[in-house]
């Protein structure tokens, strides 16, 4: 694949544009190959990870602008999440540009070609953007030092930018980017920019609050929510509780009796070329003049609905399916073993070895964003306008631009900071019906979800089933290793069932964390089988690794208890070497994993060190260990718990060690990391759904609990130095916690924890 084929990466044929910006300055771009999403109207299928073809259409927008003024404006390509992306992002640009960081502002973009993929999902967004915006923030530089270089009539090699200003110190002369920006725009691009030696970086590596940090905290951020338009009104919609039911028919009149009421209309089912995740449910949308009384417009609607094919699904039917399923072979073998258990294992170890065997079973998670689901669509007979919290601007560009039926250029796609994400506004269900809400309205819309409509009608996280097994040597080491992972595909999921063609191979994010063990065993064998639920499956943070690792590290801490080892010693005599490169029979590139044993060994010696591994609890205390990769950052946690004798749990520190490659900002990253810990208690101890009649019972945090203040452990960040480029943060701290809390249970308690939540008396 060719540098402009790469979401976020520099074009390289005529790559660098450079020009006056309005009002004068300086306005440096560099065009990005289109994101990799097909036209929606081509039919084209594939993940929504952006496994895709490519369009080839280059344009022009700007990253950084030099204003006469001193002030550097940053356009931020990924939307604001929460993670920090947009503080991240401008202090890669004003590190190359040499800007002096107390006058940088920050603006988002809109979706628009020339900014990459935009697509914030699978910690991709500082590691696409670092290349490009370091050469974006590189050319600006070169071309001020060159117009102070000619103003001053001296060499530019003996000029340097820093802190806002460049200095010739040979004369003493300085003069301020503003100064020097209108003049700079009018010189020639450098072809190659010279990058900085990292070692020279001042605010890269340092510790930045958030850009948008005084806005958030005096309330002036404009989040979904916040949004409003001139004449627009509120909208709130009844969708079939089971997932995949259909609108019988509907009566409204007591519903636009109510005071502010101002429409009653019906939202029909939209499936744009057969994408699941682009899926509007069928539905009744009250339109109000306030949130109010379109909620209580919509309690006084009457609704009949055909519950469709899964309206007597329950919980128990679900996991007894998943478990059958595991009784038989997998459907993809997706690791095999070479050679014979004969060939490699002499006959005084084969007398000797141990079988060792556990299944565990992971439950449906629900994303839980604080700010729950909303957009605000307007549409007229010749555009749309939407604005709100989403991960993926571009594709929903073309999916609204596809389904209005209206130029791509045509559609306006605004992100605004947005209250949590972790995979839940990949999809953007929620803004295809906000503009087919307004287009019925006639004028703007904001679409409400309440935290109900949210928990209840969610892209969710599968439930899981693994059954692993191995054979120990004498020397309790592992010599064959067999993982069956049963879940519900999103390869399949993210896409509606086609009659002319068989259903689609299990993708990556279906098996990652199970097929790419990194662990220097024998014989590994790998097996997958997708069952199908009634329920809409989605990306959830980490993806497959959340349950799979879980399995694995679990499983892991087993044998070595079964082996008389201990569980950081067996971790590190099965991690021996450097990279390895894991081939899978999967589609795409994507199925070449390339783990660094050298680096899993350095995190989890980091942690175990911090944490004083090996040092004595009193009764009643454990401490577990646990790890794992997630595109190419490497993570390890050491869990110490409390478990009294009542049965009450508490999670007391988690040191967790990670390195992600070169940090951007260090309290970003550390803030990521605490987060990940957070969920992972919470997975652990509370998290989990249940299903009865099609229906999804938990609603809000009553049952479906966040962790208090007061419960929240200590966590230890350890941010490894790496001379590596950046890999990402917001999802690879999370997989190997919960697998850590849990084997510290079993080590405070003597009970192996196989089942999450946590249920002392589901242990027998």
């Amino acid at each position: 694949m060719t540098d402009s084929a790469r979401p976020g990466t520099v074009s390289r044929r005529g790559f660098l544009r450079a020009g006056a910006a309005a009002g004068g300055g300086l306005l440096v771009g560099i065009p990005l190959a289109s994101a990799r999403w097909p036209d929606p109207t081509a039919g084209e299928q594939g993940l929504v990870d952006g496994s895709r073809p490519e369009s080839q259409a280059i344009q022009l927008n700007a990253f950084v602008e030099v204003r006469p003024d001193g002030r550097v404006r940053v356009v931020a390509p990924c939307p604001e999440l929460g993670q920090g992306v947009r503080t991240s992002l401008a202090m890669i640009v004003a590190e190359e540009l040499g800007a002096d960081w107390s006058v940088v502002e920050v603006e988002q973009a809109p979706a628009g070609e020339g900014y990459g993929s935009m697509t914030v999902g699978g910690s991709n967004s500082v590691a696409n953007y670092w290349e490009p915006l370091r050469t974006a923030g590189a050319v600006a530089r070169e071309m001020l030092v060159a117009a102070a270089a000619a103003e001053w009539s001296v060499a530019p090699e003996e000029c340097e930018a820093r802190s806002g200003a460049v200095l010739h110190t040979a004369s003493g002369r300085s003069a301020g980017f503003g100064q020097l920006a209108t003049a700079a725009s009018e010189l020639p691009i450098p072809d190659e920019p010279e990058l900085k030696d990292p070692d020279d970086f001042q605010i890269v590596g340092t510790r930045v609050g958030p850009v948008d940090g005084l806005d958030m905290v005096t309330g002036r951020a404009q989040y979904g929510f916040d949004v409003q338009q001139p004449g627009m009104l509120i909208a709130v919609v009844e969708r079939s509780p089971v997932h995949g039911g259909r609108l019988v028919d509907f009566e409204a009149t007591e519903a636009l009796a109510v005071p502010g009421v101002r429409k009653v209309v019906e939202v029909e089912p939209l499936v744009i070329a057969g994408q699941l995740y682009g899926a509007v449910r069928s539905g009744v949308a009250v339109i109000a003049e306030n949130t109010w009384a379109a909620m209580k417009g919509r309690d006084a609607l009457r609704v009949r609905w055909d519950d469709g094919y899964h309206a007597s699904e329950s919980s128990a039917d679900i996991y007894r399916r998943l478990r059958e399923r595991a009784r038989a072979p997998g459907e993809f073998l997706l690791r095999e073993p070479g050679g014979s258990r004969e060939a490699t294992q002499g006959a005084a170890e084969l007398e000797s070895a141990v079988e060792v065997s556990a299944e565990y079973e992971l439950p449906l998670l629900a994303h839980g964003c604080m700010e729950p689901i909303n957009f605000t669509g307007s549409v007229q007979e010749d555009r749309c306008e939407v604005w709100g919290p989403t991960q993926t601007p571009r594709f929903l560009q073309a999916v609204l631009a596809a389904g209005l039926e209206l130029p791509r250029e045509s559609v306006s796609v605004q992100p605004t900071l947005s209250g949590g994400g972790f995979g839940r506004r990949l999809a953007f269900d929620y803004g295809i019906e906000a503009a087919m809400i307004s287009r019925s309205a006639g004028v703007p819309v904001k679409v409400v979800w309440t935290r109900e409509d949210d928990m209840r009608q969610d892209y969710y996280r599968t439930p899981s089933w693994h059954a692993l097994s191995a054979t120990l040597s004498s020397k309790g080491l592992p010599t064959a290793w067999r993982h069956h992972v049963i879940s519900t595909s999103l390869a399949r999921h993210s896409e509606l069932p086609r009659s002319d063609r068989e259903p689609p191979h299990p993708g990556i994010y279906d098996v990652q964390g199970a097929a790419d063990l990194p662990y220097a065993i024998e014989r590994v064998t790998v097996e997958y089988s997708p069952v199908d639920v009634g329920l809409q499956m989605g990306s959830w943070r980490s993806v497959a690794h959340s349950f799979n690792v879980f399995a694995v590290e679990s499983f892991l801490d087993e044998i070595a208890v079964r082996g008389g080892r201990d569980p950081l010693e067996l971790r590190l005599d099965l991690l021996p070497g450097g990279e390895v490169i894991i081939t899978l029979p999967l589609p795409g590139r994507r199925g070449r994993p390339r783990p660094d044993r050298a680096l899993l060994r350095r995190v989890l010696r980091a942690a175990a060190e911090r944490a004083d591994w090996g040092s004595p609890l009193p009764p009643g205390r454990g401490r577990g260990i646990a790890c794992c990769y997630y595109k190419q950052t490497y993570a390890a946690h050491v869990a110490d718990v409390t478990v009294e004798a009542g049965g009450s749990v508490r999670v007391d520190r988690v040191v967790t060690a990670l390195d992600c490659g070169l940090v951007v900002n260090p309290s970003g990253a550390e803030a990521q990391a605490e987060g990940a810990v957070m969920d992972a208690v919470a997975t652990v101890l509370r998290w989990g759904l249940t299903v009865r009649d099609g229906r999804v019972q938990q609603g809000n945090f009553d049952n479906y609990p966040l962790l208090r203040i007061d419960e929240a452990p200590v966590v230890e960040t350890i941010l490894l130095p790496s001379d590596r480029p950046p890999s990402g943060m917001g999802e690879p701290p999370y997989p190997a916690a919960p697998p850590a809390i849990a084997n510290a249970l079993f080590a405070a308690a003597g009970r192996r924890i196989r089942r999450l939540p946590l249920d002392w008396a589901g242990l027998g």
